[in-house]
């Protein structure tokens, strides 16, 4: 058993010493076979020398301190209706628990449900985990247009 107390910021800083660091490895680590059938590796932790940034809610047995950014308010606004009862379901999960990972199938609105989210929370925090870089190769156009209209309130 690992003796420290690991703390959540915007990720978990998992020491590579600690003796479940190899499964969470290849845990984070996946091949991805694209449209055009191109193999890709990618991997959901960044490697910070003696330790690795895995993502934030990342089960683990180790007692993890939580220090996440509550955020800064922002004026952002949005007309967003969801289409069906899965999108509103997943709009009310992030409302309720002010965080989550949202892992759905390609076209089931991913984008828009995270959109709708932020405009009803309205908060903005500076986390920029590997998670949130890895999303934007795919939903991150339409995201980053929709952002880049409200930047002034970033």
């Amino acid at each position: 058993m690992y003796e420290s107390m690991l703390t959540r910021t915007s990720g978990i800083l998992l020491p590579k010493s600690y003796s479940g660091f190899p499964e969470i490895e290849v845990d984070l680590n996946r091949v991805i076979r694209g449209w055009d059938d191109h193999i890709s590796k990618m991997k959901f932790y960044e490697d910070r020398g003696d330790s690795v940034l895995i993502p934030r809610f990342y089960p683990i047995d180790i007692p993890v301190s939580d220090n996440t950014d509550e955020g800064k308010d922002i004026l952002i606004e949005s007309h967003i209706v969801p289409r069906n009862k899965r999108q509103e379901k997943a709009i009310k999960f992030l409302l309720d628990n002010k965080k989550g990972i949202l892992q759905l199938e390609p076209g089931t609105g991913k984008t828009v449900i995270a959109i709708a989210s932020i405009c009803e929370i309205k908060k903005k925090t500076d986390r920029g985990t590997v998670p949130a870089r890895i999303c934007l190769g795919q939903g991150g156009k339409e995201l980053t247009t929709f952002l880049d209209q409200f930047r002034y309130f970033f």
